[in-house]
């Protein structure tokens, strides 16, 4: 059982007051999010006027990763796991609302670099025709990596998700995601430490 203290004690760490542990143990582990701070600037591009979104969650942790498609704040977790652990994802949210934009979401660019040309502006135009809600899932496991005796689970959460032909916003205020652990061996997990 040693192990899961120094699990919950190592995640416990890269929590903000926004992310909240509920439980930890060898079959799950549960979080809580609490959305509340979202804010919109106004971008003018050689496609039109762009809302870009930020909230506490994006200048903490980051934003989506796919050039052209709607920049929106994503949740980058660590999460140590047992060795061997299947990890099935539960998203439950508790409150949400629906925001009708007056214009669309900024899309992500690549860097610009410090020297030489700044490269040109990138625009998925089938993206933003698109009537569906991005991205697709609420929360998922982006890799799996060994770090020395640790296995840790990537956890990507989207607490924003934006439908580009609709120019509507789903925010989602509260929500509680389990990852549910199966299989995990405690046996080599411990021989691991």
């Amino acid at each position: 059982m040693r192990i899961f203290v120094l699990g919950v004690l190592f995640f416990n760490l890269a929590l903000s007051q926004q992310i909240l542990l509920i439980r930890s143990n060898p079959e799950e582990i549960a979080l809580k999010i609490n959305n509340q701070t979202a804010f919109f600037s106004e971008i003018q591009t050689e496609k039109g006027l762009f809302l870009r979104l930020r909230d506490e969650f994006s200048l903490e942790y980051g934003v989506s990763t796919e050039l052209g498609k709607a920049e929106l704040p994503v949740i980058r977790e660590f999460i140590e796991i047992p060795q061997e652990a299947e990890i099935n994802i539960k998203f439950q949210i508790q409150n949400y609302k629906f925001q009708t934009l007056s214009c669309p979401i900024y899309p992500l660019q690549p860097p610009e670099p410090k020297c030489g040309p700044k490269p040109p502006f990138n625009y998925n135009e089938e993206f933003y025709q698109r009537d569906e809600f991005y991205p697709t899932e609420y929360a998922k496991i982006t890799d799996i990596v060994q770090i020395r005796h640790a296995r840790i689970a990537i956890l990507e959460i989207y607490p924003f998700r934006y439908n580009p032909k609709q120019n509507l916003l789903e925010v989602v205020l509260e929500a509680e995601i389990s990852l549910k652990l199966t299989g995990s061996d405690l046996a080599k997990t411990e021989e691991m430490y």
